[in-house]
């Protein structure tokens, strides 16, 4: 799994309004807003979050594209194996940085708002990172294994993946009305 690191100018001959509103309307389609709480031995769980999009590698330029728009983020491909024999190569752009997130992931989407689904993920997923920024933003307990998030901040972090696995499930309503 290769990662790239340096990102290339946006090209100048594209218009950055239209491509911000397409990269929304892109994103509701193809975007992930993830978030999860990972739990280390001996330690209380820690809010983790990604923000990414996916394409089959011969879409590469596309998610190349992307990173170049935001400036931030990394790009990493999946290529065919064993598991994966009936799919093509994968490509992703993702940004899992708080900072990057914070100052430029959100921003974007709430300049350009999703308009599907997808924009309840941003709205949940956006309030767990933008908590995380601010209990970062604190000094670092003195005792090694003090935690800088308060049980309620914790509680908090919680409900909201948890809203967002939920808001996630599939729900049909047939002609009877029955899920």
């Amino acid at each position: 799994m290769a990662i790239s690191h340096s990102i290339p100018p946006f090209p100048p001959d594209i218009n950055r309004t239209y491509f911000g509103a397409w990269l929304s309307g892109f994103t509701d389609g193809e975007g992930c807003f993830a978030a999860s709480l990972r739990t280390q031995s001996n330690r209380n769980p820690t809010p983790q979050y990604r923000f990414s999009i996916s394409q089959r590698d011969d879409d590469r330029r596309i998610i190349e594209l992307i990173q170049s728009f935001l400036q931030v983020g990394g790009i990493d491909s999946h290529p065919v194996n064993k598991v994966t024999a009936n799919r093509k190569p994968q490509v992703r752009y993702f940004v899992d940085d708080l900072e990057s997130l914070i100052s430029v992931i959100i921003p974007n989407f709430e300049k350009y708002p999703l308009v599907a689904k997808k924009g309840c993920d941003f709205i949940i997923w956006s309030k767990l990172v933008q908590l995380s920024h601010a209990v970062n933003q604190r000094p670092r307990p003195k005792r090694r294994t003090d935690s800088k998030w308060s049980v309620e901040e914790l509680e908090l972090a919680k409900y909201l993946v948890d809203s967002l696995r939920e808001i996630r499930t599939y729900q049909t309503n047939g002609p009877t009305g029955n899920n």
